[in-house]
């Protein structure tokens, strides 16, 4: 990347790279000039694909380096950002749907470029009329639509660190949460609860 100033001086944003590659300043043995031979060979490989991977993001493709960034080692380091001891149960949704998704996709290995807008859909799919508790009942609309969020910001976190360059959500709609009716005790009911011995006094 550049930038110009206000006096059209144009400077360029360079980032630089350790390799932790060395050579010999005054070869004199055979080792040591293959050495010096191999690493100039490696250094120039590192070369030629860093550029490669900046055409890559100037022009808007996604390389295959990224791309094929594992999503479950992905959405370990997302969640893990979310663990604090003010919302551990935050934290604990978030594992919730992390064994929800490899019930859904057992294959570890899954990568960025299986999670297209098919995957995504199928997704949506499993948590809203297909994971269960742990008692085997489904999970309710609103808990579905809770692990779908998850999924979502996983996804849209990929898109902003350009793992990602076009967002499979654009074209998959959210879970809605129903809301459950409230049923109210009545006042007979209440003096009837009253009136019902507890074993606890309080």
């Amino acid at each position: 990347m550049s930038r110009t100033d206000e006096n059209g001086k144009t400077t360029h944003d360079r980032n630089r790279e350790q390799l932790d590659l060395f050579l010999h300043t005054h070869p004199s043995s055979k080792p040591e000039k293959q050495h010096n031979k191999e690493t100039l060979l490696l250094a120039e490989q590192i070369k030629a694909k860093r550029i490669a991977e900046a055409a890559c993001g100037q022009h808007g493709f996604t390389c295959a380096n990224t791309i094929s960034t594992n999503f479950y080692s992905f959405f370990n380091k997302v969640m893990e950002t979310k663990k604090t001891n003010a919302s551990s149960k935050n934290y604990d949704l978030w594992q919730a749907v992390l064994i929800h998704l490899k019930r859904y996709h057992p294959d570890e290995n899954l990568t960025f470029e299986q999670v297209t807008v098919d995957w995504v859909n199928g997704v949506r799919t499993y948590f809203d009329s297909q994971a269960k508790t742990k008692t085997g009942n489904l999970i309710s609309s609103g808990t579905a639509s809770s692990y779908f969020n998850k999924v979502r910001a996983v996804i849209n976190e990929a898109y902003s660190k350009e793992i990602i360059t076009k967002n499979p959500l654009k074209q998959v709609k959210g879970i809605t949460a129903i809301s459950s009716e409230r049923i109210y005790l009545g006042l007979n009911e209440l003096r009837a609860l009253v009136k019902t011995d507890c074993r606890y006094d309080i």
